[in-house]
């Protein structure tokens, strides 16, 4: 039975009459990442971006269980969708702004964890506070009392 994987990580890689220096290890793939062995947080970000790089949301939408799919990964598709539409820029804005704010409000969870609850919360979270126009821009002017996502159960 093969080991399961332990996922991409930093690793420090020493060799002989050279200085020490970070790389990135995913299963038998090592990658440099150009940062010595003081430069650990350099070193992170790179391992970060290399993550990043390495998810695809359409990938995980169209592989899952429909219930499964996480709502960060059908808001990224929306996004790229959006983006690469004919429709004028200040409305890909204000929609991939809307998608953003809907994704900080459900966070990490499933499409199979919506309820109504949940999104009861997130409209009386959107209506609590006041948007202005000021000088072209809008501007929140009261929030009181907002409303904060529920905790994901464990």
């Amino acid at each position: 039975m093969p080991r399961p994987s332990k996922g991409p990580r930093l690793t420090l890689q020493r060799a002989r009459g050279r200085q020490p220096t970070w790389v990135i290890r995913d299963g038998q793939r090592t990658l440099g990442t150009g940062c010595d062995e003081r430069d650990r947080r350099g070193a992170e970000r790179k391992l970060a971006a290399y993550i990043l790089k390495k998810h695809d949301p359409q990938k995980a939408i169209s592989n899952s269980d429909p219930n499964g799919i996480k709502i960060a990964d059908a808001l990224a598709v929306e996004i790229m969708r959006i983006a690469a539409s004919a429709m004028p820029a200040w409305r890909k804005r204000e929609l991939i702004t809307v998608c953003q704010n809907m994704g900080n409000w459900f966070g990490d969870r499933t499409v199979g964890e919506l309820d109504g609850n949940l999104q009861e919360g997130y409209a009386a979270q959107r209506t609590a506070f006041i948007v202005k126009k000021v000088d072209g821009k809008r501007v929140v002017v009261a929030t009181d009392n907002l409303p904060r996502a529920p905790p994901i159960a464990t």
